[in-house]
């Protein structure tokens, strides 16, 4: 009975609007899918149980499956990946989106000539008594849809950055949509090495690259994407009621909270504007046996400054040598992107990537005091309190104006 009682947990976290804590155990009952399965068969099984049950074990009926791979079958004999007429199909959900939203599915295609191929979809649905977290989610999948949409993804490809190709996306009433991509190989890293940190850099690197400065920006925003980054950006639409209060150092809570507007207004002005991927953390990277990394989940990628992806890459990625390899990652990703700018570009110098990165990193913290700490949250907690001692000297300043005009000076654009 563990699958059924990890789905019951998920559920009750879900009603009350812990929907982190939901998805992880969503994801748990989904890996105790055969036991969960044969429990939902015995008897004094709640009908919202075997509700979930039935959505993780088949999100998507024969009709949906069939609809949406002949859809994907032209783009993928496109890529060469499919020849022939579509045969056979069959789906098979891989998890359920964080939010409660849908669930991710991968389609096994099969042709008449013999090729076999896969697709994953992202089936979003928004819920009959959706609350405003719910449509700035369904907003953020939006983004992803127009990043495949609007060419977005193979533009980074040709930076040699690997990503997922677009295959298809429908639309439908009441906050329906489907996006579907190819299926990007490798295996999710839940904690980065050093190797594996120094690759999700570079690809970073070629990311910010390809969209450098104000003009290249506002030219992807134009295109879809969010018009300020990232997902944990101060004064999001909609924040998650489940955020938690969490004990902190004496002042450190109060003085985040006054420098809030402040590092949020000194972050926009940064000199390292472009394109993040924004939500740059391990779940979301996928390492082949090479070495290479991929990146997938485009639904927070923003406008923003390019210290924001390395901090949660950094700082949630977690690799295990943070605190005595921090310059060592800051320096490789200085360099590869010194080297993938283009001969007009203005290029920033190391200490500007540090500076940028420290306040990057106080902003971040400011988000997890009162959303929950997650990823090095012992390395976060020092690396905000050594900003905010460069700014305030140690003491509260009075106000929020007050925070601002210090962070300007103390960090100068």
């Amino acid at each position: 009975m563990e699958g059924c009682v990890a789905l019951r947990d998920a559920a009750a976290c879900e009603r009350a609007g812990r929907l982190d804590q939901a998805a992880r155990h969503f994801r748990r009952a989904y890996r105790l899918w055969p036991e969960l399965d044969s429990a939902m068969h015995s008897d004094g099984v709640p009908a919202a149980l075997r509700r979930e049950a039935d959505a993780l074990a088949r999100p998507l009926d024969e009709e949906e499956e069939w609809r949406l791979a002949r859809a994907c079958w032209p783009a993928l004999q496109g890529l060469g990946l499919a020849d022939g007429e579509l045969a056979a199909v069959s789906s098979r959900c891989l998890q359920r989106l964080w939010t409660g939203l849908g669930y991710v599915v991968r389609l096994s295609l099969s042709g008449t000539e013999g090729s076999e191929c896969s697709a994953i979809a992202k089936v979003v649905r928004l819920p009959d008594e959706a609350e405003d977290w719910h449509r700035r989610d369904l907003d953020s999948y939006g983004v992803e849809a127009a990043f495949y949409e609007r060419g977005l993804a193979q533009r980074l490809q040709l930076t040699g950055a690997a990503c997922p190709t677009g295959l298809h996306v429908e639309r439908g009433d009441g906050g329906r949509l489907t996006i579907c991509m190819t299926e990007a190989p490798g295996t999710h890293a839940r904690r980065l090495s050093r190797a594996q940190a120094l690759a999700a850099l570079s690809w970073l690197a070629r990311l910010h690259a390809s969209c450098w400065g104000p003009a290249a920006a506002a030219a992807a925003v134009a295109a879809g994407l969010h018009a300020q980054g990232c997902y944990w950006r101060l004064g999001r639409p909609g924040d998650d009621p489940g955020g938690r209060e969490a004990p902190e150092p004496a002042g450190l809570r109060s003085r985040l909270r006054l420098a809030s507007p402040g590092l949020d207004a000194r972050l926009r002005a940064d000199h390292l504007h472009t394109v993040c991927h924004g939500d740059a953390k391990g779940a979301n990277m996928l390492f082949d046996e090479g070495g290479g990394v991929a990146f997938v989940d485009f639904q927070w990628a923003c406008q923003a400054s390019a210290a924001k992806d390395l901090a949660y890459c950094l700082t949630c990625g977690y690799p295990e040598d943070l605190e005595d390899g921090e310059e060592e990652y800051l320096g490789h990703y200085h360099r590869e992107l010194a080297a993938l700018l283009r001969a007009d570009a203005v290029r920033p110098g190391l200490q500007q990537v540090r500076d940028s990165y420290q306040l990057a990193c106080c902003d971040l913290a400011r988000f997890q005091c009162t959303a929950g700490w997650w990823g090095n949250a012992q390395a976060l907690r020092a690396r905000a309190a050594a900003v905010l001692d460069r700014v305030d000297g140690g003491s509260p300043l009075p106000s929020e104006e007050a925070y601002r005009d210090a962070i300007f000076g103390a960090f100068p654009v």
